[in-house]
């Protein structure tokens, strides 16, 4: 037997002298698994990824310190296993604390990115959402920077993923706490981040506030203005920081073995621009690190399952999240088909769709409604002259009669 091996395409052929029949049929024999070779290696990525990356084992603990700034799950934990490949990664995390939380909406969360844009599929918790309810959403966000409100996906990609996004020694971050999409897609809003050596960690990352910042005001229909701080946070105060401690090196990938992250408020009554309180916050620590080959990227949408999606890509066409539920392989899903879904969606901007979610009026209908009240206002107005104006009308016209007998008495 003689054996034939290429190396990297990995082929062994094996053939026996005594069956080969010839050079052309072996000649075509092998251009026929070539062919076949080159066919599996042309199958997208999405079924499965066989690029090696670094994953990382662990568990989380979140905590609400000031409940009343952040009414929501006050205390989650859990576990997660993140995998890190170039431009790609992909979090998983299980909540351990959703069986005794009842304010905990998931049980698990996948997230991953693809280079372009950001897939977040949430299970929900069945003791928390009606029978009749989809047990799975997913969400598509473009770019590669999670919004905040992806808590779990936000807090993990900052601890192990986010170095490309803070790559040098300072420069402008998403601020952690921006409340809607609006705001976090809003150019015009920023933090400052700065590097800083601390003597219990490898590395703290500290994001700052500028002494002005926009705020959503209650008294105008929640539209953005500028809100100077007052002292002694009329130069800005720290929004949070995030220590790494016991840094280790995989594949070229810096990965904490220990992580501590806290944002903050500012205090009543307070002396300085340092005197804060702690609102929020949020520890990792790593219990392995290996490198393996990263799941197929979008993670948990590959399939599997019927998963209800809120797709946020299309904002700049005015439509502010698209609504589909999908079933098949992500990969599926072309560029024409999302396309034909867009057709005869409302138009609804980023901003229109934040209001609303803060209880406020969009402006265009709020446009409406004032015009309604000017109406109602000029109706009433009407009503209430109407009975003057007839009554001095018919004076009037009462005393011209009477000129005019007089006239002709004469």
């Amino acid at each position: 037997m003689k054996i034939l091996e290429l190396n990297n395409s990995r082929l062994v052929h094996f053939v026996s002298e005594s069956s080969l029949i010839g050079h052309r049929s072996a000649k075509w024999y092998f251009s026929l698994l070539i062919i076949v070779v080159l066919a599996i290696a042309s199958v997208p990525k999405l079924f499965a990824s066989d690029e090696v990356g670094c994953i990382v084992e662990g568990s989380f603990i979140g905590d609400h310190i000031h409940e009343t700034l952040a009414p929501v799950a006050k205390y989650v934990n859990g576990t997660f296993r993140i995998a890190i490949q170039g431009s790609n990664w992909v979090i998983g995390c299980d909540y351990t604390s959703a069986t005794s939380n009842s304010k905990s909406l998931y049980l698990r969360v996948d997230a991953s990115c693809d280079g372009q844009n950001i897939y977040v599929v949430h299970a929900l918790n069945p003791s928390v959402v009606a029978q009749n309810v989809e047990k799975n959403e997913a969400a598509v966000y473009p770019g590669i920077y999670p919004p905040p409100q992806e808590r779990e996906t936000y807090y993990l990609w900052l601890a192990f993923v986010s170095s490309t996004i803070f790559a040098d020694t300072h420069g402008m971050a998403k601020p952690p706490n921006t409340p809607d999409l609006s705001m976090f897609y809003n150019t015009n809003i920023w933090c400052r981040y700065e590097w800083a050596t601390n003597s219990g960690c490898a590395r703290e990352l500290v994001l700052k506030t500028e002494g002005n910042i926009l705020v959503r005001d209650k008294s105008h229909n929640g539209a953005l203005i500028s809100y100077s701080l007052k002292p002694p946070y009329q130069d800005g105060y720290m929004l949070a920081n995030a220590r790494w401690i016991n840094m280790t090196n995989v594949l070229g990938i810096f990965v904490p073995m220990q992580y501590e992250y806290s944002s903050f408020a500012p205090k009543p009554a307070a002396a300085s621009s340092t005197d804060l309180q702690k609102i929020y916050s949020y520890n990792c620590k790593v219990t392995n690190v290996f490198t393996a080959p990263i799941p197929a990227v979008p993670a948990a949408l590959q399939g599997d399952r019927e998963v209800f999606v809120f797709d946020h890509r299309f904002f700049s066409n005015d439509v502010a999240t698209l609504t589909y539920s999908w079933t098949n392989s992500w990969h599926e899903l072309t560029k024409a088909k999302l396309e034909k879904r867009l057709e005869g969606v409302p138009k609804e901007t980023l901003e229109e769709q934040s209001l609303k979610q803060h209880g406020f009026i969009p402006k265009t209908n709020s446009l409406l409604n004032e015009n309604t009240r000017m109406i109602v206002r000029i109706v009433l107005v009407i009503t209430l002259i109407m009975p003057f104006a007839v009554l001095k009308l018919k004076t009037a016209i009462q005393k011209t009669n009477k000129t005019n007998k007089e006239q002709k008495g004469c």
